[in-house]
């Protein structure tokens, strides 16, 4: 096969397109085939090399900006010599730290008195990273997930009436929001697979409760 193709790049779109021609192998057939060749992709939408050094470091979800309101015009009493006077209002981008909601998106019972848990990302790998929290507690913080497992191990030796809340709080939420990710429970043979996300104003959570014997 013999091809001319030629590739066009406009804004995140890649086109390579043209034409092909065949021909047969065998002298003893004569027939030939022709036709259009045409291949489309869609470049990642973040393409600067800043954002994807400054996403490595978890900065990308950090930034702030500080913006100015127009002055607001003060009215004084019409029977004065007072000249009018303005005032500028800065808005600060300093946010004052907000108790995220928390989504009950499963609940699972177990009968061991330790569970193995492994968080991979769900999808593409686009550096979410996440923190665990064990009943108020963290138990691990700003891990990264990729497609190799991150574990630990949890004890569970609770009342039978108890239960563990396990969340799954967003530190970042990578190239593609929101943060997504994949948990495994694994109570001795028994397996659960869990998919949870969450960004800056939610998390997800998962209710761990003692198996009645």
């Amino acid at each position: 096969m013999f091809g001319k193709l030629w590739l066009t790049l406009k804004d995140t779109l890649m086109v390579l397109r043209g034409n092909f021609e065949t021909r047969s192998l065998d002298f003893r057939d004569t027939r030939t085939y022709s036709g259009e060749v045409f291949l489309q992709k869609t470049a990642r939408p973040f393409s600067s090399k800043m954002l994807i050094t400054m996403d490595e470091i978890n900065l990308v979800h950090n930034l702030s900006f500080t913006g100015i309101k127009k002055p607001k015009t003060v009215k004084k009493p019409p029977n004065n010599n007072l000249k009018k006077e303005t005032s500028g209002v800065v808005i600060s981008s300093t946010l004052k730290p907000t108790e995220r909601k928390i989504q009950k998106i499963d609940e699972i019972f177990f009968t061991n008195d330790s569970l193995l848990l492994s968080f991979y990302d769900n999808g593409t790998v686009d550096g979410d990273t996440i923190s665990m929290v064990l009943n108020g507690r963290i138990i691990a913080e700003k891990i990264k997930l990729t497609t190799n497992a991150y574990r630990i191990t949890i004890p569970t030796k609770i009342a039978q009436n108890d239960s563990l809340m396990l969340i799954m709080q967003a530190e970042s939420l990578g190239l593609i929001p929101p943060n997504t990710g994949l948990l495994v429970i694994q109570d001795g043979e028994n397996r659960y697979e869990i998919r949870f996300e969450g960004d800056m104003q939610r998390s997800s959570a998962v209710v761990l409760r003692k198996k009645r014997q």
